[in-house]
């Protein structure tokens, strides 16, 4: 079988928000985050012309999770980090943050949006890839 390793680190902020992370809809990783790094790897099959789709999922923040003072300036706030995504140890970070859609509503504070993703998800929702297998074709059209 010919699969493919993918892998990425989650960092969250504080204690207490939860990450699952979906391919095709299975759900490869759940967990409630630490402070601490979670290096996540999983395999996938890498057969021809196959359309796979990665969901990451935050839920878990709460209105308490950002300090905002009165001028509505940001103090502090709970963000899970999304770094050091590869594909069989090819690193494709640009890659993925230029197509990566991300998709949430402010915590229940405004409608739903589909934004850029750079880096930190400071909202729940979901963030959207999607990719074609097998994938060093995709990524030299893509690079």
């Amino acid at each position: 079988m010919n699969n493919c390793l993918m892998s990425l680190v989650a960092q969250a902020t504080g204690d207490d928000l939860c990450l699952e992370i979906k391919l095709d809809n299975l759900v490869k990783f759940s967990k409630i985050l630490t402070t601490k790094p979670e290096n996540i790897k999983f395999e996938f099959n890498n057969k021809y012309n196959v359309v796979h789709v990665i969901e990451i999922v935050l839920s878990g923040k709460q209105p308490n999770h950002t300090v905002i003072d009165n001028s509505g300036t940001i103090l502090s706030d709970r963000v899970v980090n999304i770094s050091d995504v590869c594909f069989d140890n090819i690193q494709l970070q640009q890659i993925f943050l230029d197509k990566t859609i991300y998709i949430h509503d402010f915590n229940g504070t405004a409608d739903e949006i589909k934004s850029q993703f750079f880096g930190a998800m400071g909202c729940n929702g979901t963030l959207r890839f999607e990719f074609m297998s097998p994938v060093y074709p995709w990524l030299l059209e893509n690079m």
